[in-house]
């Protein structure tokens, strides 16, 4: 006769804790997975939006980022790649802009800001105000205050903001010819008080960063022309230090005017002054 082995009443409660136990750890692992695959954490979805970024799926990260906590999205050390979102939503691609920066003696700034951001709308002239609006608000308003990376990227997209605001003030059906008459530009037809005071406060703040940035080989041209424009503008007309656009003064916003339409230096060459430099184009 074969007799079982019986186990004592301590082995099987031993057996039940054991039990007990070991599904207490599976649960508990299943229960953090479950929240794992519940939860998009702050860095699993940057790395979204850093994806979408290079995929120039700048709609679909500015989404993403919706999703991310604030204390995360605007922290300064990533808030050069937030921008860049908007950035690239309102036509900014860097790559592009330092291959073409190469003929820029050819032309003045203001002609190759329209010319490199000749498909300008309304939507993206907001996503460019956002994208600055981004770098000096977490990173700093002030050029001196920023990194040399700050104020690269600031000075990308100033120019973007510009070449957007000058096609969708002056080029209204994207064909590449400026749509305003000669000597129009000295008058509110075309661009009004605010829109000169807001367009020199841009210009201003492409000036001030401009002459922070000590690495501009890439952008030395722009660099250049742009300083040019800032001093030839004497007296009351000099507005390169006002980037509140609240705070110009009719002169000022005349001297905006008057560096728009020459074409020697820095404007779109409206002027029927010849030769048609700033001396010969100035706004009375």
């Amino acid at each position: 006769m074969i007799f079982l082995k019986t186990k004592t009443k301590g082995s099987i409660l031993k057996n039940i804790f054991l039990f007990v136990f070991l599904l207490s750890l599976l649960s508990c692992e299943e229960n953090q997975l479950l929240e794992l695959d519940k939860e998009d954490t702050d860095t699993t979805i940057w790395f979204e939006v850093k994806n979408h970024i290079n995929e120039q799926e700048y709609q679909d990260a500015i989404d993403d980022l919706a999703r991310i906590s604030n204390n995360f999205k605007f922290d300064r050390s990533r808030i050069i790649d937030h921008a860049s979102a908007y950035a690239g939503l309102c036509g900014l691609d860097l790559l592009a802009l330092v291959t073409e920066s190469g003929g820029i003696g050819a032309v003045t700034i203001t002609q190759f800001f329209m010319s490199i951001f000749d498909d300008a709308s309304s939507t993206k002239l907001d996503a460019c105000n956002t994208a600055i609006s981004l770098l000096e608000t977490h990173a700093s308003d002030d050029p001196s205050l920023r990194t040399e990376d700050e104020n690269i990227a600031t000075m990308a997209i100033l120019m973007a903001q510009i070449g957007n605001s000058l096609n969708v003030s002056l080029d209204q059906n994207n064909d590449g010819v400026v749509d305003i008459g000669h000597n129009d530009l000295c008058t509110t037809t075309p661009v009004t008080d605010l829109m000169a005071a807001e367009f020199g406060a841009n210009l201003a703040k492409l000036f001030q960063t401009a002459a922070n940035l000590s690495v501009v080989a890439l952008l030395g041209d722009v660099k250049n022309q742009i300083d040019q424009g800032c001093a030839a503008l004497s007296g009351g007309l000099n507005f390169c230090s006002k980037t509140d656009p609240t705070s110009f003064t009719a002169t000022e916003i005349q001297g905006v005017r008057s560096l728009l339409q020459e074409g020697q230096i820095f404007g779109v060459g409206s002027c029927t002054g010849s030769p048609n430099s700033l001396v010969n184009c100035i706004c009375l």
